[in-house]
């Protein structure tokens, strides 16, 4: 099974900078056999990366909405209504349902969404807050589990 990490965010944006440090922190504990990178880009250029990979984990942040735990959600692109909530310059759901409608044969069969509450970003900032750091850390942990389970099954 060829399987993807990818840390999804923006790293000069502070704490929206957090899954590509997910990603960093979770590549040096993964297999070989696992590829890891991480993308800043708007959702066309993510489902990009994603083609001719079985199976894709994804560590993003969310905006703060009241819920500060981490969150896993299954996507299956090939099913008609994947519900698709991230956004980074375009929903990752529009780029889907793009190459969906072209009837992509190299699509994944299952995407693992990982996402963490953060604040809105208010300015440029290279660095990840105190809680940023931690929360990354909760991240590439939940994505190294993830890949152990699914080593077992």
């Amino acid at each position: 099974m060829r399987q993807l990490i990818i840390g999804w965010g923006n790293p000069i944006a502070g704490d929206d900078g957090i899954g590509p440090r997910a990603a960093e922190l979770a590549a040096e504990r993964v297999p070989a056999h696992v590829d890891v990178r991480s993308c800043s880009h708007a959702g066309l250029r993510l489902v990009e990366l994603m083609r001719g990979y079985d199976r894709v984990l994804i560590a993003d942040v969310r905006i703060d909405d009241g819920d500060a735990k981490l969150r896993k959600e299954i996507l299956r692109p090939h099913d008609e209504e994947a519900s698709l909530p991230t956004r980074h310059d375009g929903t990752l759901r529009e780029a889907l349902n793009a190459f969906r409608t072209l009837r992509d044969p190299e699509l994944p069969d299952e995407i693992v969404l990982f996402s963490t509450p953060i604040a809105a970003p208010t300015t440029w900032n290279a660095a990840l807050s105190q809680g940023g750091e931690a929360a990354a850390e909760r991240l590439a942990d939940a994505v190294i589990r993830e890949l152990e389970v699914t080593a077992v099954v």
